[in-house]
């Protein structure tokens, strides 16, 4: 439950009870969940660690799509998930946990978020 004055307080869905007969008399209506504010907003409450530009970045992918963007955003948590996994059993984590044999090449490198190299 949640009580008090500020939303910051708030769980990020919030359930809001409503009576039959506010639905009927038109006193209470429905919220348009066609509007690109309400996908962004939907899609930031499914995954919690996500953020505004990356929510519009998987919703114009899947062409404001929102349960092909919850599919997309939930198939890319897997695969970092599955590859950190991986990276830990390989050792292949960083450097430091890699001790490189004969003949092995170890490197890094830096993009921008562009996925642009940096120097």
């Amino acid at each position: 439950q949640f009580s008090g004055n500020t939303l910051l307080l708030a769980p990020k869905k919030l359930i809001i009870p409503l009576s039959k007969n506010g639905l009927k008399t038109g006193a209470i209506r429905m919220q348009d969940r066609t509007t690109k504010d309400f996908k962004v907003q939907a899609l930031m409450a499914e995954f919690t660690d996500m953020g505004q530009d990356e929510a519009k970045k998987y919703l114009n992918v899947s062409q404001w799509d929102l349960d092909g963007a919850i599919r997309a955003a939930g198939e890319d948590g897997e695969w970092e998930k599955a590859s950190v996994r991986q990276s830990k059993r390989s050792g292949s984590g960083s450097a430091s946990s890699h001790e490189l044999k004969s003949g092995d090449i170890h490197i890094t490198l830096k993009v921008s978020s562009k996925g642009v190299p940096v120097s």
